[in-house]
């Protein structure tokens, strides 16, 4: 035992073995401050994770620490963040997702769930009546349902990934 104490004790002085406030220094390097709210729901306040999966209109994008300032519309679907080490998952309707300069991060959804509050089967029945009623709708109502069916997929499909 000596033996291993007198080899920690040199690692540590030559600077091969991290010290702890360098440990704590590098995994705080490697998370970044988010907000998540919707209208009826925060999520996530102030919290640090380790990054942010979601859709945009150019594909999937990852937010980790470090990101430079940016602003991106998110898609309805799955969004994940990792937080630590735990990944959790939420189906959004769309919505916005801003890094700031000082690298914080900001996620505002017009609807967002749980992915565990979803019901899988009834968002399948959900789609099917959706494109039952689609031939016969009126413009107006066509542009609501075509937006439904989008969403009924996006939420399927992040089932699907699970």
């Amino acid at each position: 035992m000596a033996l291993y104490n007198n080899s920690l004790k040199f690692l540590a002085k030559t600077r091969l073995l991290p010290s702890f406030s360098q440990i704590i220094a590098t995994r705080s390097l490697q998370q970044f401050s988010l907000n998540f709210s919707a209208p009826k729901k925060n999520f996530i306040n102030n919290e640090k994770v380790e990054r942010v999966k979601f859709k945009t209109e150019n594909g999937p994008l990852e937010i980790k620490a470090g990101q430079e300032a940016t602003a991106q519309r998110i898609l309805g679907g799955l969004v994940e963040i990792e937080q630590n080490k735990e990944i959790k998952k939420y189906i959004v309707s769309g919505g916005f997702a801003m890094v700031n300069p000082d690298k914080s991060m900001n996620i505002t959804a017009a609807e967002a769930y749980p992915m565990d509050y979803i019901d899988l089967e009834a968002t399948k029945q959900n789609l099917i009546e959706a494109e039952s009623q689609l031939p016969s709708s009126s413009d107006d109502d066509k542009v609501r349902i075509q937006i439904a069916i989008e969403m009924y997929k996006s939420i399927i499909e992040a089932f699907e990934k699970k």
